[in-house]
Order: C-alpha cells, then structure tokens, then sequence
C-alpha cells in the first residue's frame, strides 16, 4: 500500500517540477527577447535626451522652467504616454507575429517529422526491419534507431525477404505491391511531402537555421533521385540490403533538417516529453 500512495505522489512532483521548469526557461527567454525589443527604442530615447538637454536651457533663459528638475519633470508626459505606448505596442505586436509564425512552423515541422518516419519505417518493412515511429524525435531516438540498424545490417540477411508489399500508408486503391513498385511508390509520396515542407520554408520566416534545412531538403531530394535510378536499373535485383544502407544514409541527411526546424523548441523537447509521459 505505501508503494501505491508513494509513486503517484512522487510523480506529481516530478510533473510540477518539470512544467515550473519549463516555465521558468520560457519566461527567461521572454526576457532576452525583451531586452532586444527595447534596444529598438535607445536611439529614440538618446534623441528625446539631446533634444531636451538643448531646450531645456533655453527654457531657462524664457523663464519657462526654474530649473533642470521641472525641464525633465516636463518631460515623463512624454515619456508615459508616446513612448511608453508605443514601447507596449510594438512589444504586443512582435510578439503575435511571432507566435503566427511558430504556430506555423511547428506545424511544418510536425508534418515534416511524421512524413519522414513514415517513409524510412515503410522502406524498413520492405527489408522485414521492424522500427518504431518518433525516430526523428530527438538524438536519442534516432541514435537508438540507428544503433538497432547497423545491428540488423551485420546479420547474414537474405537478398530479399518480401516480393510482394501490403502497407496501410499506400495512398492506392491497390494494397498488395511488387516490391519493386512499393518503393517507387515510397519514393514518389515522400517526394511531393518535401515538396510541401520546401514551400512553407521558401514562404515563411521561420526561426532557426532556415538555410541548411533547406540546403537538406535539396540533398535529400538527390538522394531520393540517383537511389531511384539505381532501382529502375537494377530492378528485381536491388536487394534488401541496398535498400537499409539507403536508408542508413538517407536518415542521416533527414535528421538534421528536422532538428534544424526544431530549433526554437530544441531546449524544450525534453521537458516536454517528460511531462506527456507522466500524464
């Protein structure tokens, strides 16, 4: 009984721990884009400044202020109202930007990762290696994937397992495939999903290093190309083998293209998976 009162308790504390965290590394990340926000405005407060530091004086001399106190007291109606105001403002509004942005980007990247599972997993059950989804998910899954591969790889395989392929994710009337045709098929889908993630990073300005997950995009496009002239070369003869060394390389150039659109996440995904899993 102390056990069973114990864990549920001891994981409701971790779960608070982990999300107050979580929160903590948000609001410090607020904070310096925060500070960013306000440098926009030093050059206007240094020339409010300059210009009062001249008028002020002269003030003086009309008999407008007693003294330099009243000169910048005259001043904070200024500062309280325009430039305060226009501080918030453009605060509020870089911040809704933003968050269009990332609401975007995580959607991109969600189904960037999901495509990209999909189509190594589908190549694996081709060659009767069996993987689990979320390989792309972090380092660690995708080193355990990876690991668990060149393993299977070293084994006495034979050339080729399954001629004839049934996979769910075919989008064909026709569920039963040579095996050949499968992986065409494979190929041709996976295709016109990085198509659609090349688009929505050409289109957006998404956060992260942008550039080389683009500059993925493309290798992985060449890849895909020059393995699919190998297949129609070399047809009935292309063996399981060639397919998971295919899929050894091609792994690795997805990854970090995913990781790269991640990248405004990548300090999060750990405390995030640590709470979805104690919920």
């Amino acid at each position: 009984m102390k056990n069973y009162h114990y864990e549920p308790f001891k994981n409701c504390i971790e779960l608070i721990i982990q999300k107050f965290q979580l929160r903590v590394r948000r609001t410090l990340r607020f904070g310096k884009r925060l500070v960013v926000y306000l440098k926009k405005y030093i050059p206007i407060i240094l020339c409010v400044t300059l210009f009062e530091v001249i008028i002020i004086p002269i003030g003086i001399q009309l008999e407008k202020y007693e003294s330099w106190i009243d000169g910048f007291w005259d001043l904070r109606n200024f500062m309280l109202t325009s430039l305060m105001i226009a501080t918030v403002i453009g605060i509020i509004d870089s911040e809704s930007k933003r968050h269009k942005v990332l609401l975007k980007q995580y959607e991109t990247y969600e189904r960037f990762k999901y495509n990209s599972e999909q189509f190594v997993c589908s190549l694996c059950e081709v060659a009767n290696f069996q993987s689990d989804m979320n390989i792309f998910l972090s380092e660690k899954n995708f080193d355990m994937f990876y690991q668990k591969l060149i393993e299977y790889m070293e084994q006495d395989l034979p050339k080729i397992q399954q001629k004839v392929i049934s996979n769910i994710f075919l989008n064909y009337s026709t569920k039963e495939l040579s095996r050949e045709l499968a992986i065409k098929m494979y190929f041709e889908q996976y295709s016109r999903a990085l198509n659609n993630v090349n688009y929505a990073l050409l289109t957006n300005e998404f956060i992260g290093p942008i550039e080389h997950a683009i500059e993925q995009i493309d290798s992985i496009h060449n890849e895909l190309q020059m393995e699919r002239l190998l297949i129609e070369e070399q047809k009935s003869c292309y063996t399981d083998i060639q397919l998971l060394k295919f899929v050894d390389g091609i792994s690795r150039v997805i990854y970090p293209a995913i990781a790269d659109l991640r990248h405004p996440w990548r300090w999060d995904i750990g405390k995030n998976n640590k709470i979805l899993c104690r919920k």
